[in-house]
């Protein structure tokens, strides 16, 4: 059996047509095992004139009508949830090493009574993993986030210096183990504006550094996000979703994978949204899927060796 499956993501966004062109960029039609609906993969190879997977987990006919291309529905949000949640099974009963998932949507998620705000909360509850950190990893620029998918008015309240701490020491494992950096240098973003007009600062955030510092790690903190993302640093810690998420899609949007850290299998995934405006029209890039699929198959490979 593969490794690694693909989750379909939102049927009614891009997620289906980038795996397809993904996997004939690739010429990877038997190497990956893809869950989703089985009859719409199928029905948008043939419209996209590719090969369809040769390994497909169906999860359940849909209607094209039930999801059209370009708007949130309930049985898209179903359908979404219903393959990441096979997908993680797998995992956890060690049929495959990896997952990559395609993007969902919100809006779909809370139509059909899905409490979670992305792939991130829905593996940590699945997994109960003591820690799940957001990290965009791409060759120009690596973040990490403190906080994900919360209102900005909820940040300070949520930040803490054990939250801190815990995803200074999950990217330098990461960045070591994984990536193989010798002593990389992390920075920690400041919340506030040069790291000023606000408690958290002396009072969350530094205690933290000064922790991961005692642990060895090299790293460096608060500083304001304004400085930390136009210095040169291996990666830097943001403290909210936007902070860190804004310069990697800047810099790096086609080439960027989101990774969560701190879970007992690989997941990666593209960094863009289901593009509701382009979906169905074959103009979706398949960039950021292929880095993504590159990224857990060196990400899997890993894993392997350290399990020997």
């Amino acid at each position: 059996m593969p490794d690694i499956a693909i989750t379909m993501g939102d049927p009614s966004g891009i997620g289906i047509e980038v795996i397809l062109k993904a996997l004939n960029e690739l010429k990877a039609w038997n190497k990956y095992i893809v869950i989703g609906a089985e009859n719409l993969i199928e029905a948008e190879a043939e419209k996209l004139e590719l090969p369809p997977p040769e390994n497909i987990v169906d999860t359940g006919e849909l209607m094209r009508d039930e999801v059209p291309y370009g708007r949130a529905t309930k049985q898209g949000g179903k359908a979404a949830y219903k393959a990441i949640v096979r997908a993680i099974d797998m995992a956890l009963k060690g049929e495959i090493k990896g997952i990559v998932t395609a993007p969902i949507h919100k809006r779909a998620f809370m139509l059909a009574g899905i409490n979670y705000p992305g792939h991130t909360e829905i593996l940590a509850s699945y997994t109960k993993a003591p820690r799940c950190v957001m990290m965009y990893v791409s060759d120009e620029i690596k973040v990490s986030l403190v906080t994900t998918h919360i209102p900005i008015c909820e940040v300070p309240k949520k930040l803490s210096k054990i939250s801190v701490l815990e995803t200074i020491v999950l990217t330098d494992d990461f960045l070591r183990h994984k990536l193989d950096m010798e002593n990389p240098k992390i920075v920690v973003c400041a919340l506030n504006p040069h790291g000023e007009f606000g408690i958290e600062e002396e009072e969350v955030i530094e205690p933290a550094v000064v922790d991961a510092q005692k642990k060895g790690i090299n790293v460096e903190g608060p500083v304001g996000a304004d400085a930390a993302f136009v210095k040169e640093y291996d990666a830097i810690v943001a403290m909210y979703h936007d902070q860190g998420t804004i310069p990697v899609k800047v810099k790096a949007f086609e080439k960027a994978v989101n990774v969560t850290i701190g879970l007992p299998f690989v997941r990666t995934s593209p960094i863009h949204g289901t593009a509701y405006d382009i979906a169905g029209k074959g103009e979706a890039n398949p960039s950021s899927m292929i880095e993504a699929i590159k990224l857990a198959e060196k990400l899997v490979s890993k894993l392997k060796e350290e399990k020997k």
